[in-house]
């Protein structure tokens, strides 16, 4: 389930008019029947920002897809933002983003994990790209159309 679907221009309009974080929430209370924290609402529109600053891009079709929030289906996890397309060859491509609000992140002695500061401390926690790069493999197992097709999946 994607809880905000659009185009690259659509997206760009609502963060431009300071609306987006009011719109995937009001998507994310009608299409997982919660609600969440106002620290993830403060999430989504710095990080939306950030996003936008990235496909303001002439390059990227104005008709690209923009999906926030998916849910892989069969686990808990939530993709942040993917960006689909075709490619400069014609073929399918999904590019999957993990987004951090992170100030700071510290190396660890272990594989995939970085130590950064949450909740008032620091803790050990997967590093974004390890994080992002299973979720591309969990899409490709999970997704009927993503396993099914030559979809190029390219974690971010």
């Amino acid at each position: 389930m994607i809880v905000y679907q659009s185009i690259k221009a659509e997206f760009l309009a609502d963060v431009d008019s300071n609306r987006v974080e009011e719109k995937i929430y009001a998507a994310f209370q009608e299409r997982l029947k919660r609600k969440t924290s106002a620290a993830e609402v403060s999430s989504w529109r710095e990080s939306m920002n950030y996003m936008y600053r990235i496909l303001i891009a002439d390059e990227i079709p104005n008709d690209a897809g923009i999906a926030i929030e998916y849910n892989i289906p069969q686990t808990s996890k939530r993709i942040d933002f993917i960006l689909s397309g075709y490619g400069t060859t014609g073929d399918e491509v999904m590019v999957v983003v993990e987004l951090k609000q992170w100030t700071e992140a510290e190396l660890t002695g272990m594989d995939g994990v970085v130590r950064t500061r949450f909740r008032g401390g620091m803790v050990d926690t997967s590093h974004p790209s390890y994080q992002v790069s299973t979720y591309a493999h969990l899409l490709r197992g999970f997704n009927a159309y993503a396993y099914e097709t030559d979809l190029t999946i390219a974690p971010c």
